[in-house]
């Protein structure tokens, strides 16, 4: 398509075997993208007998400038096979996709064609194809346009026209066309609502397709030029088509804005959430906390009853569960202060056995039962906070509200690039249909009844579009994920820029909020937890929200301050709007919270990703439902546990036996160090130190640097020790996965490689770790110890490991204790080193005394 939107299409001749045209002819199709030509081409060839060595047809399409030819696409037609070229083509004609040109752009392109190879014949004049048609009327209503601020279109009013079909005599005008009336632009988007209706002759065979061509007209103050075109595929709206045979066809024309693959990955991934936003309201509540408590309440009850004896895990858990809480409740009550929740928690018990033992024996036992199957702690539940109804949905809304469910459609407008693609300037939205003239003739009434069904639908739209204001959009903008900043910093500052106003340099204050007062800091997975209000929403001026993700920049010594988009996205409220299953789940207050793909102009990779959730609200919903509380976004402490099992492969240089220990290290934001180190693993002579060590960290979420530094290192005595080797692990998603939903981050038993800076590539090391990230109130009802320390559980860290016994001593792994056990046996050696180590500690406690004594008769 070129710039100024009009296409003088030819389709251009064969070649023969060795390259020189068989016969140079054309079909000429001006100012069409969807050209139709319905006739012959005979060409006079001299073929090789052998099939096999037949040339491929090679068809191209060229478009025409001022008498300058410019190749399009074209495809290839493989000849060789014997059914390719019949003396008479018996089966339907076949749609062939074409390709680009070399050098030229993508295309989405296809041609119906027909190829026959008749030896008894010669070539003749163009021919037309016969067409059986149905005479129809195309009811076409115009919803409105809905342009993008970058489309360039500057006009004050717009009007569309409609054509079908192009005439005989003159292709460059069309058989038949319909004009919209003017209409006032504001926001780059206008509303017609007004119908125009065509009488066409259609194809009855669903074979050949037909379109409606559109063309956005712009007022240029004397006349309207074309601003932008658009199509309308025809075929899928035919009556006499069956229900599958439409969305087949609507199918295999679509005009596609992405890769095939891309869009199955898209259908796929809002399938697969589609069951998780249309289930009841309670199966949409988040349960994390829930199960959390429930389980927390539970250790409580087991930890009870094992202090005081009572085997819970055993057949009789049930009557050790309830005769252990009676023995429980007769403690006495003291009252210290320190154990208060206690005291409650007994004194609920006693009421509740009390009560029971008034009851005779038979209700006891009954009731007793029934009471250890219900009883739980009284604990205090937590308030629900404004995002546990709202599930979370990794994919665009857009990918589960199916769009055939909308009252309208839509088609893309477009203008051909200086490169030959679409440039995608908007969309219109429209309603259509297609009426038989025959069956109304005939006075079916059926059709009377679709009459009926059309006038209802319209007269609906219409209605809730005038009723489409006062309304209060509310996005509730959660968190960044992955930014991808323009300046590579991984330091970054942002913040949310929302606009609902339609876009462009000038801002309306009233749709417009630069959140640059909630900056979030030093992270490229940046928690807002914001919403983004607006009142006296109205459709179609305000349809479209933006929201951009802005990098504050600072001053450096060459630039000034300044601030850059790193991305955006889009979302089109008024197809939310009028979508009935949008709307069922604002009325719910399940709306999910989506991930959203932030763009960028001139970049067909994604620049990370924002979730957030829109609630539509009309009057009188915004008035009863209060603005959801987000949880806050100040620093919660949490717990790191790092277990280090063992390290193998260890490259210490020229170093033959290290002293091998392992160390962690994280970096608070106030600028303190959270430094850990294991126990040393002595002559490692093997390369293997087994260390089953635990490291502990008390972290706070979220963080400017969420990172922890691994290293293992040459624990040396005389001097400072040598780092063998390193790894660097950005915790920044984990992190931002434990504090958004305060849960527990699990991660499994895994082996890290780790290098060294002087030998970057290579892996000098392979440590075996497992970690456990919690929140400190969870950690404190799970308490672990710090190295091999009690209690040692989640996971196990065994310190009877022969391997780690055997290389805990310092001097017992000596290289000259070795060599030595290595000539006298080692447990003999071991015995006697004990001893003398015994000798010398009693000399050295007598020579000590001795010297106390000395001093004192000498200060006598």
């Amino acid at each position: 398509v070129e710039p100024r939107g009009s296409l003088e299409q030819h389709l251009a001749a064969p070649r023969g075997p060795w390259g020189e045209p068989c016969r140079a002819f054309y079909f000429d199709e001006p100012r069409n993208t969807n050209p139709n030509w319905f006739e012959t081409l005979e060409a006079d060839v001299e073929l090789p007998e052998n099939e096999a060595l037949r040339p491929d047809i090679i068809i191209t399409f060229l478009d025409s400038d001022d008498g300058d030819f410019e190749p399009l696409c074209q495809m290839r037609y493989a000849t060789t096979d014997k059914s390719a070229l019949p003396k008479k083509w018996r089966r339907a004609a076949r749609w062939f996709p074409l390709h680009p040109v070399p050098g030229g752009v993508p295309v989405q392109s296809k041609l119906l064609a027909a190829f026959e190879l008749d030896p008894d014949a010669t070539a003749g004049p163009t021919q037309a194809v016969p067409l059986e048609t149905v005479t129809c009327r195309v009811d076409f209503f115009i919803v409105g346009c809905r342009l993008r601020a970058s489309s360039g279109i500057d006009a004050e009013n717009l009007r569309l026209e409609v054509s079908w079909g192009r005439k005989k005599k003159s292709r460059a005008e069309p058989r038949t066309s319909r004009y919209s009336e003017p209409r006032q632009v504001k926001n780059m988007r206008c509303n017609w609502l007004q119908q125009v209706s065509l009488k066409c002759k259609l194809s009855k065979e669903s074979q050949f397709q037909e379109w409606l061509e559109l063309k956005l007209l712009a007022d240029a103050g004397d006349e309207f030029t074309t601003a932008a075109l658009g199509a309308v595929h025809l075929t899928p709206y035919l009556p006499w088509l069956s229900k599958e045979r439409r969305e087949e066809l609507e199918k295999k024309f679509k005009v596609r804005r992405a890769s095939p693959e891309q869009e199955e990955r898209e259908k796929e991934a809002g399938e697969k959430h589609r069951e998780s936003v249309s289930g009841d309201v309670d199966a949409a509540r988040g349960s994390v906390l829930w199960k959390r408590y429930k389980n927390a309440v539970q250790q409580v009850e087991d930890h009870t009853l094992k202090e005081i004896g009572w085997d819970v895990d055993s057949i009789e858990e049930t009557n050790g569960r309830i005769l252990g809480l009676l023995e429980y409740a007769s403690v006495p009550d003291e009252k210290d202060g320190e154990n208060l929740e206690d005291i409650k928690n007994v004194e609920h018990i006693k009421e509740e056995l009390l009560t029971l033992q008034e009851k005779n024996e038979t209700f006891f036992d009954d009731a007793m039962l029934n009471f250890a199957q219900f009883f739980t702690w009284p604990t205090e539940v937590p308030a629900e906070d404004g995002m546990d109804r709202h599930p979370d949905h990794d994919a665009e809304l857009e990918e589960t509200l199916d769009e055939s469910e909308l009252p309208y459609q839509k088609t893309m407008l477009f203008l051909g690039s200086e490169w030959g693609e679409p440039r995608d300037l908007g969309c219109l939205k429209f309603c259509c249909r297609v009426v038989d003239l025959e069956r109304q003739e005939r006075g079916d009434p059926e059709l009377e009844k679709e009459d009926e069904e059309w006038a209802a639908s319209i007269k609906k739209l219409e209605d809730d579009f005038r009723m489409a204001k006062e309304l209060t959009v509310r996005a509730y903008v959660i968190t960044a994920d992955g930014l991808l900043p323009a300046s590579g910093s991984g330091d970054c500052s942002s913040y949310v820029f929302s606009r609902a106003d339609g876009g462009g340099e000038k801002e309306d204050a009233l749709f417009c909020l630069r959140d640059n007062l909630t900056q979030r800091h030093h992270t490229l997975h940046p928690a807002f937890h914001k919403c983004h209000a607006f009142g006296s929403v109205r459709f179609p001026d305000n349809c479209m929200l933006e929201f951009s993700v802005v990098e504050v920049i600072p001053a450096s010594l060459t630039r000034a301050a300044r601030e850059e988009v790193i991305g955006s996205t889009v979302i089109d409220l008024e197809d939310r709007w009028f979508h009935p299953k949008y709307r069922l789940m604002v009325k719910e207050d399940i709306v999910p919270i989506e991930s959203r793909s932030l763009r960028h102009t001139g970049s067909v990779f994604s620049k990370g990703h924002l979730r957030l959730w829109v609630d539509i609200l009309d009057l009188q919903q915004s008035q009863e439902r209060k603005i959801a509380v987000l949880p806050s976004t100040e620093p919660l402490p949490f717990e790191l546990r790092v277990a280090i099992w063992k390290a193998t492969d260890i490259e210490s240089g020229v170093i033959t036996t290290p002293d091998v220990k392992v160390s962690g290290r994280h970096t608070l934001d106030n600028g303190t160090d959270l430094y850990e180190e294991t126990d040393t693993h002595f002559g490692c002579d093997d390369q293997m130190a087994t260390m089953n060590w635990r490291l502990i960290f008390k972290v706070m979420i979220p963080c400017k640097d969420p990172r922890l530094m691994i290293q293992i290192w040459n624990d040396n005595v005389l001097s400072s020790d040598n780092s063998l080797s390193e790894v660097t692990l950005d915790l920044g998603k984990d992190f931002l996965l434990a504090r958004r939903d305060n849960r527990s981050v699990d991660f499994a038993k895994s082996a890290l490689h780790m290098s060294h800076p002087n030998f970057p590539g290579k892996i000098m090391g392979i440590l075996e770790v497992e970690a456990l990230l919690l929140p400190a109130d969870e950690a404190a009802m799970r308490p672990a110890g710090a190295g091999r320390e009690p209690p040692n559980e989640d996971p196990f860290l065994d310190p009877s490991d022969p391997h780690l016994v055997a290389h805990r001593s310092r001097l017992a792994n000596l290289a000259i204790i070795k060599a030595l056990g290595d000539a006298l046996g080692y447990a003999k050696l071991m015995a006697q080193i004990a001893f003398v180590l015994k000798i010398a500690a009693f000399v050295g406690s007598a020579l000590g005394g001795i010297a106390i004594a000395i001093a004192t008769v000498a200060k006598l």
